[in-house]
């Protein structure tokens, strides 16, 4: 895919635009493509993930970032001052997400991580009445 294609996916967008914040000079181009692409697909674009991937780029290349997300999710954090500290990294986010959900919510949604790959709410969800609780706060991919 051509740097100008991968342009067109919101996630990339939002990615070259924090990385633009952190390396001025950052454009899209064709050999950071793949990888843009692929951070944007291993954190399921969420915004959080993206903007402390590319605060990486002040130490590590697109590819390189990628390499450290697959070894670790850890990877995704910072140690700057300025960034509220639940948002520091993206397992600190998931804690505090995770202590707001009642103990029913927990159970239910550590229920559905026993599923892998594509699911639908009814044949697995045990309890649909907490489902509109857990959707729109980013726990599952809609």
């Amino acid at each position: 895919m051509s740097a100008e294609e991968a342009a067109t996916y919101p996630a990339v967008l939002f990615f070259a635009q924090a990385a633009r914040r952190v390396q001025h000079s950052f454009r899209l181009s064709p050999a950071d493509a793949p990888a843009v692409l692929c951070i944007c697909q291993l954190v399921d674009g969420r915004p959080l993930a993206l903007e402390l991937a590319a605060g990486w780029l002040r130490v590590y290349d697109c590819a390189e970032i990628v390499r450290e997300i697959v070894r670790s999710l850890e990877f995704l954090a910072t140690e700057l001052h300025d960034v509220p500290p639940r948002q520091r990294s993206v397992h600190i986010t998931w804690q505090h997400t995770w202590a707001l959900l009642t103990p029913a919510m927990q159970r239910a949604l550590a229920a559905l991580a026993l599923f892998r790959g594509p699911s639908s709410w009814r044949p697995r969800w045990p309890w649909p009445r907490h489902r509109w609780w857990i959707w729109p706060r980013c726990w599952m991919p809609r």
